[in-house]
């Protein structure tokens, strides 16, 4: 009885490989062939556009697979998105996979001037609220420092805390108890401001337009009067607020609360 049960996990086990191992040979060819796709369509951007249009939908498609059927999420492969959706002039979805690649690659040069470039092509402009600004003017260390060198700096600030609080057990001198409390203050800093995009990350729901144009609302049904005269475009940024099945409540740059058909918009974080 002990040896079936063996040999039944054993071959459980087997199968469990070898679906991973054909698994990462599918990612792997899909990955393969949409960035064979994209540099065709490259390549006919200038003397066929068309087709190249049609070569660069072709990669997202096989982009979008590997995010969707075999949930695989990395900065790389969602700015590799990006881009194609960019060279496509789909500024919303552009922008959407840029922020979504920003959670896991925010320092990385070509994905911050990629995405700035992106933002400066949308048709809407919305100015941050004068609080917000002032903010990150004061804070400007917790708005600009990604959270993994912030979590770096705490841990050495930390650890010295601990370090020069063992030397002042040996050695009496003033400027211990200096050091001690600057690197204290330090490490307080430090963690409140992780606790605070923790908790940011788990909260804050920010997404973006996808939808060429769309009428903002009052309310959650296409009854309610336009919030704005004109129609908000793609690529335009939001939080989310409420979630009534197809409509949502978002609030923009500005703090203006409207409601959108939610057909029209894509969540930073699925």
């Amino acid at each position: 009885m002990r040896i079936r049960r063996l040999i039944s996990v054993l071959f459980l086990a087997l199968l469990v490989t070898n679906a991973t191992a054909s698994n990462k040979d599918a990612v792997a060819e899909l990955l393969k062939q949409g960035n064979e796709l994209f540099k065709q369509a490259n390549d006919l951007a200038l003397t066929d556009a068309e087709s190249a249009r049609d070569l660069y939908g072709k990669a997202i498609m096989r982009f979008e697979k590997v995010v969707n059927d075999y949930k695989i999420e990395n900065g790389k492969l969602f700015y590799n998105i990006g881009n194609t959706y960019f060279r496509m002039e789909d500024i919303g979805n552009a922008i959407l996979n840029y922020r979504r690649a920003q959670q896991y690659i925010p320092s990385d040069m070509n994905l911050i001037r990629n995405l700035n470039y992106a933002q400066a092509r949308r048709i809407d402009s919305f100015e941050e609220k004068e609080s917000k600004q002032v903010l990150k003017t004061l804070f400007f260390w917790h708005y600009d420092f990604p959270f993994k060198v912030k979590g770096m700096f705490f841990g050495v600030a930390f650890a010295l805390v601990w370090i020069l609080a063992i030397v002042r057990l040996l050695i009496k001198h003033p400027a211990l108890n200096w050091a001690i409390g600057l690197f204290s203050i330090f490490s307080i800093f430090l963690f409140s401001s992780l606790a605070i995009d923790y908790a940011k990350y788990k909260l804050v729901k920010p997404g973006v337009i996808v939808a060429r144009e769309v009428i903002a609302r009052k309310g959650d049904s296409k009854t309610y009067e336009p919030t704005f005269k004109q129609p908000l475009h793609a690529g335009t940024e939001f939080v989310l607020k409420a979630d009534r099945g197809t409509w949502v409540q978002v609030e923009l740059l500005d703090g203006t609360l409207c409601w959108l058909p939610k057909n029209s918009i894509g969540m930073v974080r699925k």
